[in-house]
């Protein structure tokens, strides 16, 4: 489980590492279709667009760890509940191909 997130005086994230993140561990990162995506004409292909991965304009970028949402079953921050049963599904789906019941 991730430590308590650091804050500034006005409440907003600062940036910051998390040690309890392991070397194998998969990073997430939220995409938002149209707005994270872009067609690559070239190779007839949709791709995601480089500035999902940038810095938000208040500096940092929110993530997700793969075996955090696995082992939380989908205890994932900032996300609506509908979408948490779906990703509580994927988390269990992912928990019971990597051997566990």
């Amino acid at each position: 489980m991730p430590a308590p997130l650091l804050r500034d005086q006005d409440g907003k994230i600062l940036t910051h590492d998390h040690p309890e993140i392991l070397d194998d561990d998969y990073v997430l990162r939220h995409i938002v279709p149209p707005h994270d995506l872009h067609p690559d004409t070239d190779k007839g292909v949709t791709r995601v667009a480089s500035g999902a991965y940038s810095e938000s304009s208040d500096g940092g970028m929110s993530a997700d760890i793969l075996r955090w949402m696995a082992e939380h079953h989908g205890a994932v921050w900032g996300i609506k509940q509908s979408h948490r049963r779906r990703i509580a599904r994927v988390a269990i789906t992912v928990r019971r191909a990597q051997g566990e019941t």
